[in-house]
């Protein structure tokens, strides 16, 4: 009896909770409707009817630095199977500098695309007017196709539809096929790379099953790269993301800083022209040199590619270390690290996961706040271990 009792005053206070969470998805799956059908309405009617003529490809990728990378090779692949298309990426202003070093396109070109400026005070219109706006600009373009390499990037699959490009080939998130007249199955595998690989392909007769590191690499080479006129080993520490709840805290920073320059290596703390006072935190009365917003991209790379190692959370400059063939040690808290982690070999690149989890995991949104305890639960202890053992 009491067993049953317990079992009832359990239920009756889950029971509220569990009204509450429903009634919220439940709202929030109105909302995702009601925004895909505004979408897709405000798509159909824009849509423009064209005459391809010329075979281009338009690749859109509206993501930053790390996405970049990560589809890298997925591109490599679209050069290699549509050797007769003129490949056109659409990219955010944000990202076309890394687009014109790594990408083998003929062109870049830049939109300003809803919901990935980090720039919050930027007076911008809605998703929906400016669909109607960039429509007619992509419709110029007069693509025979179109790959939307983000998964879940339902406002690119829209924009192509609306452009009327005849091709649009978007993985098979529901968000997106919606607007897809091919769909790569990108749900098989987690990773974002092989997910890009698998858009990449299905646009081709040879469709690929579930891609590799082994066979599609990052793989950076830039062969007007300078040198960095450093003559002794150093470590790159990269404590910077694109969401606060990514970052790890100053002090435990401070803490592999000093290992770093214990055993014998110089240290190089990066970071955007944003995050020089959280640079400047973490180098302070230690002979480390802080380089935040002291380099450009390519400057970055300089320094990144002769690294002895690597270390930061996850973030854009860690995948290009990952390219560039240095050593790193990645921390993931909030992000997975199956999708976001290392696209390398693991004798050559350490993930940090404490393994938490929680009912907010993979949300990475700018609202977010530092200090999450996914973070807070890795210790500087298991970041020095990693270190030692890529070192060794």
């Amino acid at each position: 009896m009491r067993h049953h009792a317990r079992t009832r005053r359990r239920g009756v206070g889950s029971g509220s909770g569990s009204a509450r969470r429903a009634s919220m998805r439940l709202k929030e799956t109105a909302r995702t409707r009601l925004g895909d059908a505004v979408l897709r309405a405000a798509a159909t009617s824009a849509r423009r009817q064209i005459g391809v003529s010329d075979p281009i490809a338009l690749v859109i990728q509206p993501d930053h630095l790390g996405d970049i990378v990560l589809s890298t090779p997925a591109v490599r692949r679209m050069r290699a199977d549509l050797p007769q298309h003129r490949l056109i990426a659409l990219v955010g202003p944000w990202s076309a500098e890394i687009t014109r070093l790594l990408w083998p396109v003929d062109e870049v070109r830049t939109l300003q695309f809803p919901a990935f400026q980090r720039d919050s005070r930027s007076a911008t219109p809605s998703p929906f007017a400016r669909l109607r706006m960039a429509t007619e600009e992509v419709a110029a373009i007069n693509a025979d196709r179109a790959f939307v390499m983000r998964p879940d990037d339902r406002w690119s699959a829209a924009l192509a539809m609306a452009a009327g490009i005849p091709t649009i080939i978007t993985g098979d998130d529901p968000r997106t096929r919606k607007f897809a007249t091919t769909v790569a199955p990108t749900s098989t595998v987690e990773h974002r790379a092989a997910k890009a690989l698998l858009i990449a392909s299905a646009g081709t007769p040879a469709h690929l099953t579930s891609p590799t590191y082994v066979e599609y690499p990052l793989a950076i080479h830039l062969d007007n790269s300078g040198r960095c006129e450093h003559h002794r080993r150093y470590a790159v520490v990269h404590p910077g993301a694109g969401a606060p709840v990514k970052h790890w805290p100053q002090h435990r920073w401070r803490v592999v800083v000093e290992a770093l320059l214990e055993r014998g290596l110089d240290v190089f703390v990066t970071g955007s022209a944003t995050e020089v006072a959280m640079c400047a935190e973490i180098v302070t009365g230690r002979s480390a040199v802080n380089l935040a917003g002291k380099t450009t991209l390519r400057e970055l790379v300089e320094v990144l590619q002769q690294a002895a190692i690597a270390v930061g959370t996850d973030n854009g400059p860690m995948h290009l270390a990952v390219g560039l063939g240095a050593p790193t040690v990645g921390l993931f808290g909030p992000s997975n690290p199956r999708e976001f982690g290392p696209w390398g070999s693991p004798s050559l690149h350490k993930v940090i996961h404490a393994g938490w989890k929680c009912p907010r995991c993979y949300d990475l949104s700018p609202t977010r706040a530092e200090g999450c305890g996914c973070m807070l639960a890795i210790s500087p202890d298991s970041v020095v271990a990693a270190i030692d053992d890529l070192l060794a």
